[in-house]
């Protein structure tokens, strides 16, 4: 029996969150794999592996000629810029006793940028379609986002520095929305594929993990093994989906500027 794309991406947001639960039932602290490694950390290798290789793929198929090509080229510095800030992550934590920036807010910040460039090439060739009202309507959504970030940090007279770093990726979240929902937009117009609608997911699930992140980090609270994390894998999830669906597409036209 051949499953759908759809019926696959859903079987991996339910494993991925039976796999969650099953850990924290079983008490993640008392069976560690190894020193400061939780088992919910091998999904941090496995879920944005598939989105390198599917971003490889992608890179391998424009070759590096036009917009397209150099977007797909951005998108797969960024993962691979999320990848090596996800592995070092529990060694900043371990070694790096100061209030950051760790080295591996450089990369998972580099990351957003190179996303963020990712998505003006990608819509580069787009740009007559694109109006002056999608793009307030864009800005006003990825602001809405962001607020509850905002109001909680403002709301804290006892903020520290690394509290308002983590305050970073909120924002930052909401930089690359305003591209992704003007995409949304031209999606609707028949003039982008589902690609969009799966990045869309992928970065509110990251703005949603990355709040609850910013909360549980300043109560002291976070835990490997969150709902943070789990929010952070669907959001890779969903990313390997839209890129997959990309390749299909690809596969099924010639006109490589889909």
């Amino acid at each position: 029996m051949i499953i759908s794309q759809k019926e696959a991406l859903l079987a991996c947001l339910v494993f991925v969150a039976a796999f969650f639960a099953a850990v924290n039932v079983t008490g993640y602290q008392e069976y560690l794999v190894a020193d400061k490694w939780y088992y919910t950390d091998f999904l941090f290798i496995v879920a944005p592996l598939a989105v390198l290789v599917v971003s490889a793929i992608l890179v391998a198929r424009y070759k590096i000629s036009g917009s397209h090509a150099i977007s797909w080229i951005l998108f797969f510095v960024a993962t691979i810029s999320w990848f090596a800030a996800d592995q070092i992550y529990s060694y900043d934590n371990e070694y790096y006793q100061f209030s950051g920036p760790y080295p591996s807010d450089w990369l998972y910040i580099a990351g957003y940028l190179f996303y963020f460039t990712f998505a003006l090439f990608y819509l580069k060739p787009r740009k007559a379609k694109i109006t002056k009202n999608a793009i307030i309507v864009s800005i006003a959504i990825a602001t809405c986002f962001v607020i509850p970030s905002i109001y909680f940090v403002h709301n804290k007279i006892s903020a520290d520095v690394e509290v308002l770093l983590n305050l970073i990726y909120p924002v930052l979240d909401g930089m690359v929305l305003v591209p992704t929902i003007i995409a949304i937009i031209l999606f609707f117009r028949g003039q982008v594929n589902f690609l969009w609608i799966s990045v869309l997911i992928a970065f509110v699930f990251s703005v949603a993990g990355d709040t609850l992140y910013l909360i549980e980090s300043y109560n002291d609270e976070f835990r490997p093994g969150s709902v943070a994390d789990m929010f952070f894998v669907w959001s890779y999830v969903f990313f390997a989906f839209g890129a997959y669906s990309h390749i299909r597409l690809f596969g099924r036209s010639s006109n490589v500027a889909s």
